[in-house]
């Protein structure tokens, strides 16, 4: 049986207004996990960010400029 775990991190609590930050998860079959994958996502210029959001993720406005642009991810995962 193949199974993934994913947890991701946003830039608040509206996915009408906010975006994705971090997407993160295993990917396990039969019982054996076979990859583990971290993501951390540069938001959208549209994409409305929260200081409470940046608080719980423990990350500044300065880190997310660092983070991969959205297209890159995908094409990744």
């Amino acid at each position: 049986m193949k199974k993934l775990y994913f947890d991701v991190e946003t830039t608040g609590l509206n996915p009408e207004k906010h975006g994705l930050i971090q997407f993160s998860g295993i990917i396990e079959i039969d019982g054996e996990i076979k990859e583990k994958f971290n993501f951390k996502i540069k938001p959208f210029d549209s994409d409305l960010i929260e200081e409470s959001a940046l608080n719980v993720n423990n990350i500044s406005r300065e880190e997310l400029n660092l983070f991969t642009e959205p297209n890159f991810i995908k094409k990744d995962f």
